[in-house]
């Protein structure tokens, strides 16, 4: 569920997302290729930087500033080390082929 409060607190999603079944966002910024775990709440005034990885569960603390490249876990969210290259490649290549499918689905829905 994505859900903003007011005009001073929108939801912005960067591109090439990931978001799990379950989760809610309320009023976040999402950088871009960042991955959300099934079931993460990010509360308002949040920011997960470009390229984290938030495991399936996982809350984040109102106004908190997740790091870029980073993973993340737990009640509340606190980070666990660094992304590896080799993990930010495979999580970048993951984001773009799901990012694909939706482009092809939504061109064959237009088809219709």
């Amino acid at each position: 569920m994505i859900h903003a409060h007011h005009e001073d607190s929108p939801v912005i999603i960067g591109h090439n997302v990931v978001i799990g079944t379950s989760a809610v966002l309320h009023g976040v910024y999402i950088g871009d290729k960042v991955s959300i775990g099934e079931g993460c709440v990010v509360f308002d005034g949040a920011t997960l930087g470009e390229g984290v990885v938030l495991t399936p569960g996982s809350i984040v603390p109102a106004n908190v500033v997740i790091p870029p490249r980073s993973m993340n876990s737990g009640v509340p969210a606190s980070q666990i080390r660094e992304l590896s290259r080799e993990e930010i490649e495979k999580q970048e290549a993951r984001a773009t082929t799901i990012a694909d499918v939706f482009q092809k689905l939504r061109a064959w829905q237009v088809g219709i």
